[in-house]
């Protein structure tokens, strides 16, 4: 029996890829089930030909090959092992984070399977049917044609789910990524994504998180209706499963996602959009691969040769960094935002301007507010927080900031951060800058945004991205250096920093600490 030799990937934190053969040549992409350890998985050709340096009576067979699963793609596989290298994780981790459960594929197969099924019973029918004419001619013709016509029917739904996308036609070189900064970036997204559907291209637009999501996906609804999906890490197999088969098919679509959107099987990808490109929870922390859903957005779009536009009222200093160095193009929008108000809460207890947790300035503005009111709180608790508006006849809803996130801001006229020292880690260096683009961020949900502070010089919006990008030179930190974490994996605690050149030397340093690692620690890459 011929032996072909294979590599399949496992969805497996293992920092070696194993060796296996099967009995006729399989294209790198295709699923098959293995052994390993006494225990079947299912794994990724990634690689064939011949071992060098292993032992061939240990190598196994494959124990089958999973046709019904649609093979992963060249572009797919290029991206795994950007993660893998990058942030020091194993490749099937990566692997694991891309297909969870393989659930979207299982269904696919279950699918063809059942359809397949009816089509063999429905075929048996016809025969016999026919046959039985034979000897009768006064059976029914009308019944045979239906069940004909259903033949057909069944048939083109199994061709419609197995079919693969054709080979897309040869897209212009893409050029330098585009920043835009300002809050009324919509409708500059509304056009770019038009232009490529119109191209019969796909398009794929990252938010954050599930909420901006939700909001974003309502916008882009009234114009795009049918040709959107929304898929993020809780949305459901059931919608991934769509966009995934819509993208297989090379259909020209619009996908919203979060960070894990990245991971879908794009085939005719022409442009990435990244909203909100500074907020910090585009990195991903726990599981393992603890990567940067912007920065990997940004190579996917690389692997495609698509175009990236990132957007946000306050980008981030490595963005703003890469804008000077050209490596971007710098876009400033058209836009008033709305009014800050910053109140130094020491200041103000120092001559009685506080009330509680409320400031006599803020009670001041909610008082002469029509619209809603929505305080933040951050310290404060929620019960001792609502007594005191109660007791100062205030109209005005308490709310955490994951919560205002969610909600409808339309009709809100003010919006306060009452303890805003909260939202800002003080160890890390990046707190201010991250202080003054939740500002901007609020600014864009209301016409008025007051911040109470221990430390207003952190929020103070008077601070430009060029100040904070000299404090960040001063002192070494990134964008001009990376930083690399290592992290205890059980306190989560970081116990030590390595600040890196950002030159050519980066990768083998980083894997210079990765070798290093004492056993319970991790590595962690700063965002680029």
């Amino acid at each position: 029996m011929d032996r072909y030799f294979i590599k399949v990937l496992l969805p497996l934190k293992t920092p070696w890829v194993p060796w296996y053969y099967a009995s006729e040549p399989l294209s790198v992409g295709t699923f098959v089930k293995v052994m390993l350890s006494g225990r079947k998985y299912t794994g990724v050709v990634c690689q064939s030909g011949e071992p060098q340096g292993v032992d061939y009576s240990k190598i196994r067979s494959i124990l089958s090959v999973e046709r019904l699963y649609p093979p992963v793609t060249e572009e797919e596989l290029k991206l795994w092992d950007f993660i893998s290298t990058y942030y020091l994780c194993d490749p099937g981790e990566v692997y694991k984070a891309a297909y969870p459960a393989l659930r979207v594929e299982e269904n696919r197969a279950a699918q063809v399977e059942k359809l397949r099924e009816r089509l063999a019973r429905l075929q048996d029918s016809i025969k016999e049917r026919l046959a039985k004419k034979e000897n009768n001619r006064r059976l029914s013709d009308s019944v045979t044609s239906r069940l004909l016509d259903k033949q057909v029917e069944i048939q083109n739904a199994i061709d419609l789910l197995c079919r693969q996308a054709p080979a897309p036609a040869a897209k212009a070189p893409a050029q330098k990524p585009i920043l835009l900064q300002g809050s009324k970036r919509m409708q500059t997204y509304i056009d770019a994504i038009a232009a490529q559907l119109k191209d019969g291209r796909q398009v794929l637009v990252l938010s954050p998180e599930k909420a901006f999501c939700s909001k974003m996906e309502t916008e882009l609804r009234e114009v795009f209706a049918d040709k959107l999906h929304c898929v993020y890490a809780d949305s459901g197999t059931s919608a991934r499963g769509k966009a995934s088969v819509a993208l297989r098919r090379a259909e020209s679509v619009v996908v919203i996602g979060s960070r894990s959107a990245i991971f879908l099987p794009f085939t005719n990808l022409s442009l990435v959009i990244i909203d909100e490109e500074q907020d910090p929870l585009y990195k991903q922390n726990e599981p393992s691969p603890r990567y940067h859903g912007r920065d990997c957005a940004i190579m996917l779009a690389s692997i495609h040769s698509a175009s990236v536009m990132l957007g946000s009222s306050f980008p981030s200093l490595e963005s703003i960094s890469n804008c000077a160095k050209g490596k971007y193009q710098l876009r400033q929008l058209e836009g008033q935002e709305g009014e800050f108000t910053l109140i130094d809460i020491g200041a103000e207890r120092g001559k009685n301007g506080m009330i509680g947790p409320l400031s006599r300035k803020l009670i001041a503005q909610i008082k002469a507010c029509k619209g809603r009111v929505l305080l933040i709180r951050g310290y404060e608790r929620a019960e001792e927080l609502a007594q005191q508006i109660q007791q100062l006849e205030l109209k005005a809803e308490v709310l955490t900031l994951a919560e205002l996130k969610r909600q409808d801001c339309t009709d809100v006229e003010l919006i306060a951060l009452l303890s805003a020292d909260a939202f800002a880690d003080q160890e890390d260096f990046r707190a201010d800058e991250k202080a003054i683009g939740l500002c901007h961020q609020l600014l864009g949900l209301t016409p008025r945004l007051t911040v109470q502070a221990r430390v207003p010089q952190r929020w103070s919006l008077d601070r430009s991205h060029d100040q904070l990008l000299q404090e960040r030179k001063l002192f070494g930190f990134p964008p001009y250096t990376r930083l690399v974490h290592t992290v205890d994996k059980e306190t989560g605690k970081v116990v030590d920093k390595a600040f890196l050149a950002q030159d050519k030397s980066l990768n083998t340093k980083k894997k210079e600490l990765a070798r290093k690692l004492h056993q319970g620690h991790y590595l962690d890459v700063d965002p680029a």
